[in-house]
């Protein structure tokens, strides 16, 4: 008896950090899919609209004061945000401006993506 609730024991301490891993991994990519489908949702409105959109990080703003519409993307996890290298215009056409996207856990970049002129969020090597 004893010798099975140590194999119990063995097999749990060598699957427990597996499983946290695997839980981090899909918080990022929960994450990175709500942004992506955010700037998806305000690429279809610019289209729409035949107005571009330019999409700044959180609290910031465009200076211009001729510049297109803004907006944020908004709450995309518990603990969660995004800071853009520079804003992104998403033009009436529905095409974005390529930028680098860092996703941040508690203030900590976890990791960094490239949006792409068809406003896609792609790993930075892709």
């Amino acid at each position: 008896m004893l010798f099975v609730i140590a194999i119990m024991a063995l097999g749990a301490a060598l699957i427990l950090p597996n499983v946290s891993g695997m839980l981090r991994g899909n918080e990022t990519r929960t994450a990175v899919f709500t942004f992506q489908n955010q700037l998806i949702e305000l690429r279809a409105e610019a289209y729409r609209t035949r107005e571009p959109i330019v999409v700044v990080g959180p609290g910031e703003a465009v200076a211009d004061e001729e510049a297109e519409r803004q907006a944020e993307i908004g709450e995309l996890a518990e603990n969660w945000t995004y800071r853009l290298t520079d804003p992104v215009t998403v033009s009436a056409g529905g095409v974005c401006s390529p930028a680098a996207v860092e996703f941040l856990r508690e203030g900590v970049t976890v990791t960094r993506r490239v949006i792409n002129t068809d406003c896609g969020v792609r790993d930075e090597a892709a």
